[in-house]
């Protein structure tokens, strides 16, 4: 993973304890202003690892777990405000709402 662009970002750091992971090296982190790995929530560097064995360790992966993600926030958005307002309208417009998102889509494309 030479991808500058990972290396200051917090996908860099789930990306670095999902390849000790795949590695089996186990939940730790080479980063050394990151020295907390066990106090980060697992989900998103075991999903990442995941990713590693369908794709490779690569950008790619990390990038792909976090649009699968995106994807799924949007398909939960879409259910909740359709539920809570009994309105598929209203979910459907939350969906856009949060899907055209600037930020959000950025998260989601840049790992």
């Amino acid at each position: 993973m030479q991808n500058l662009y990972l290396n200051f970002s917090d996908s860099a750091k789930y990306a670095d304890i999902a390849k000790s992971l795949f590695n089996g090296l186990g939940y730790r982190s080479d980063f050394s202003f990151f020295g907390g790995a066990p106090a980060t929530s697992p989900v998103m560097p075991y999903s990442i690892a995941a990713f590693f064995k369908i794709f490779g360790v690569g950008d790619f992966a990390v990038t792909a777990t976090s649009f699968l993600y995106f994807v799924l926030t949007l398909i939960f958005v879409y259910f909740l405000g359709k539920r809570i307002f009994n309105s598929k309208f209203v979910g459907a417009f939350s969906t856009l709402a949060i899907g055209f998102n600037y930020d959000l889509i950025h998260y989601a494309t840049n790992g």
